[in-house]
């Protein structure tokens, strides 16, 4: 990509420059603009749609092509060879279809930026379009009855690999898991600040349901220790800073959880400032909870994944297992209990009844959004059901 720039802002716009042209791409530069006014999405999101878009464009311009060379034969082509790139990363996981879903995600991010510039006449109208057009393709099942189709409202097209998924289950830690991962974080790093701190985070993401990157927002001012300390009530609100898609969703957490978290904050947080000589700093009243223990700033996400990652790989984890795996067993467990409650009031257990009730626990907006994690949870619980009768029937044979 010597040719080419791409500069990402801090709201998820890229300032895309041809170098040997000097000038900017303002294919590019203007789609991550309008992506950022039009849609509710972090600075990650767009960032990694457009650059997709970039890598393509940047395969484009090599090959001396323009936007009127791209069709479905050039589209297909391309396709074949980033699942053989996805397939060497030294990140895959080994799966098939999980590296033609990642495919399937850079084609989708294309075909919506080419919808984009056919609508805003950046190209010409038969660009892309179900029929008679060099790219086909057309609205997903959800916008078919819409009459304006727009970029990111939905995307359909015979390119996608159909074979594509997971990994082949969804992740998600077990109880058995969390606990050897605290064991571990413990022996990584002795009954320090670190050590705590890192049990926390992984208490806050096991227990509350939250991604790393809403637990890296949490401020001190978030936990005042009065209210939290008088509360009789089983849970407290509790608000992330940062949340999926720009949410500002508040979330009712375990008060013995905000309890635990004020503990770490008024002891190893508290001591640790005090070392750094921060203890009377704007940090210490309303900064971030988890802090560096070697700068006193906040820790990023990724520092923070790549901590808790190698304490669950010691801990027998498996190849792409991350923090994000414990927010998989808050959602088995949230299941569960809805479930088992459900059943206890002789209330609707269905997929769609319990996604439904899920889904808020676990920032959705749309409970489909849930029905993956409710459908394989309910598979879990009857295969445990099956096993436990099976169980009973041959000991009852046995005696």
């Amino acid at each position: 990509m010597n040719r080419f720039v791409f500069t990402r802002l801090p709201q998820g716009e890229v300032i895309a420059y041809d170098l040997c042209a000097s000038q900017l791409v303002a294919e590019i530069t203007d789609y991550s603009i309008w992506l950022v006014d039009a849609h509710r999405r972090d600075a990650k999101t767009i960032g990694q749609q457009v650059g997709h878009i970039a890598r393509f464009w940047v395969y484009l311009r090599e090959r001396g092509n323009s936007l009127i060379s791209v069709s479905d034969e050039f589209l297909r082509k391309y396709m074949d060879r980033e699942l053989i790139r996805v397939r060497s990363n030294s990140r895959s996981r080994g799966s098939e279809r999980a590296a033609k879903s990642t495919v399937n995600q850079k084609l989708s991010a294309i075909l919506n930026w080419l919808l984009w510039l056919q609508s805003t006449g950046r190209c010409h109208d038969r660009m892309i379009g179900p029929r008679g057009c060099r790219v086909t393709a057309s609205p997903g099942k959800r916008v078919r009855e819409l009459i304006h189709w727009a970029p990111g409202q939905g995307i359909s097209s015979a390119l996608f690999f159909r074979d594509a998924g997971t990994s082949g289950s969804i992740p998600q830690a077990s109880r058995e898991m969390y606990e050897g991962t605290l064991a571990e974080l413990e022996r990584m790093t002795g009954w320090n600040y670190i050590a705590e701190r890192d049990k926390i985070f992984l208490d806050v993401a096991t227990t509350a349901g939250f991604r790393r990157g809403s637990i890296c927002s949490l401020t001190v001012d978030q936990f005042d220790a009065q209210r939290i300390r008088r509360t009789t009530a089983a849970t407290m609100a509790l608000k992330p800073a940062a949340q999926k898609f720009k949410y500002e969703d508040e979330y009712q957490v375990d008060t013995l959880l905000m309890l635990r978290v004020l503990d770490f904050i008024e002891g190893p947080r508290a001591s640790l400032l005090a070392e750094l000589g921060l203890e009377r700093s704007a940090i210490a009243n309303n900064g971030h909870v988890f802090l560096s223990a070697t700068t006193g700033q906040a820790m990023s996400d990724r520092a923070m994944t790549a901590r808790i990652s190698r304490a669950m790989r010691n801990a027998g984890a498996r190849k792409g297992m991350a923090i994000h795996a414990h927010r998989g067993l808050f959602a088995a467990e949230a299941t569960q209990l809805v479930m088992e409650q459900r059943l206890q009031l002789g209330m609707d257990t269905s997929v769609e009844s319990v996604a439904f009730q899920v889904a808020p626990m676990m920032g959705h907006k749309n409970p489909q959004s849930q029905f993956r994690y409710t459908a394989a949870q309910q598979g879990r619980i009857g295969r445990q059901i099956l096993a436990e009768q099976m169980k009973s029937s041959s000991n009852a044979m046995k005696d």
